[in-house]
């Protein structure tokens, strides 16, 4: 069964760069297609799988200030520590 939790830690990956954005159009894809939704957050989860899913179409793609608010839909509120380093 898809969760809030489960999206969470789906988009978590990608914007650590754990997983791509392909990984996570196809995971969300195929999630939406075949899996159970929390009939608890069926209708958002369903909104959020489908925004996911187009999000590699250049003009669907995600901006972050859209993953914020995706996360925060999804009852996280999403805080970056930014450290730069130079390159030599």
């Amino acid at each position: 069964m898809i969760t809030k939790e489960i999206v969470k830690q789906k988009i978590v990956e990608y914007i650590l760069l754990k997983s791509s954005l392909e990984q996570l159009v196809n995971w969300a894809e195929t999630s939406f297609m075949s899996e159970e939704l929390d009939e608890n957050d069926a209708k958002l989860l369903s909104d959020i799988l489908s925004q996911i899913g187009v999000s590699n179409v250049r003009n669907f793609g995600i901006q972050w200030h859209e993953w914020k608010e995706i996360l925060w839909k999804l009852g996280y509120e999403m805080k970056v520590d930014l450290e730069l380093k130079a390159v030599s």
